[in-house]
Parts: structure tokens; sequence; C-alpha cells
């Protein structure tokens, strides 16, 4: 379970550094709507794997 945990891990982290180069790109045409939903997308993702984390810690007793 701890494995499968920090595997989705991974990948929400993986997803987030996606959704930043996205705001990059997006930062050049200046569309702030966009901008703000890929925030808010990362921040939902940060939170989550922040959680998650917490979770396994929680697991192993930290």
């Amino acid at each position: 379970m701890e494995k499968l945990i920090e595997d989705l891990i991974i990948r929400l982290e993986r997803e987030s550094k996606y959704y930043e180069m996205q705001i990059l790109d997006k930062k050049k045409e200046k569309n702030t709507k966009i901008i703000l939903f890929l925030s808010g997308k990362i921040t939902s993702l940060t939170l989550c794997i922040n959680e998650l984390k917490r979770l396994i810690n929680y697991r192993k007793g930290l």
C-alpha cells in the first residue's frame, strides 16, 4: 500500500511540474484565466501530495 501511495505522489508531482510549464507558456500570451485555472490545479495537487506524504509518515510512525 505504501509503495502505491509513493507512486501516486510521484505521478502527482510530475503532473504539477507539467502545469507549471503550461503557466510559463501561457504567461507569454498573457492569458490570465488559464493561468489562474492552472494555478488552482497546482495548489490542489500540492495539497493532495502533502496529505499523502502525511499519511505515509503516520503509517511509519514518524
